[in-house]
């Protein structure tokens, strides 16, 4: 009876810990309201199999706001893997426009994490994120990007503030 309920426990554990769904827009927990002075948080999606093409190499290239499929397909290619959820979800670029955070290659594992997106009383989107990299190398380089997808009503002026150093 002990060794059924241990295995009992353990498949639980395990079935909620992969219920995790992982299509949720990210949004900020909103539940006061901010003063009229403050910024209002922004929804969004981070837009997952895609990568930057070798033919858009450019070490300049850090952050581009993109507002038409034509630049975002110079841009990024399409990596679809097997499996569900394996293919990217297309944009509708005449309802949403991309904001891409780019940084230089690296052999450390480097990733970005978007905590937030702010309106500012000027009507600027402030991206607030977070770069990471890990301190052992790895045998290649990889060049980071995140694809943030936002409404084409927030388009505006796009202010990158990182939040680590």
């Amino acid at each position: 009876m002990k060794k059924q309920l241990v295995i009992a426990f353990v498949s639980l554990c395990f079935i909620c810990s992969c219920s995790k769904s992982s299509n949720v827009p990210h949004q900020k927990n909103t539940d006061h309201q901010l003063p009229t002075n403050e910024t209002a948080d922004i929804p969004f999606e981070i837009a997952s199999h895609y990568f930057i093409k070798n033919t858009a190499y450019n070490k300049d290239l850090t952050s581009t706001v993109i507002s038409d499929s034509i630049k975002f397909d110079s841009i990024f290619g399409v990596a679809a893997v097997m499996g569900p959820g394996g293919v990217p979800k297309p944009i509708d670029f005449k309802t949403k426009f991309v904001v891409a955070l780019i940084d230089a290659e690296s052999d450390r594992s480097p990733s970005f994490d978007i905590l937030t997106i702010e309106k500012d009383q000027k009507g600027e989107l402030i991206v607030n994120y977070e770069y990471n990299q890990s301190e052992e190398k790895q045998s290649f380089t990889t060049r980071p990007c995140s694809i943030i997808v936002l409404d084409k009503k927030q388009e505006g002026n796009v202010i990158f503030n990182r939040l680590n150093q």
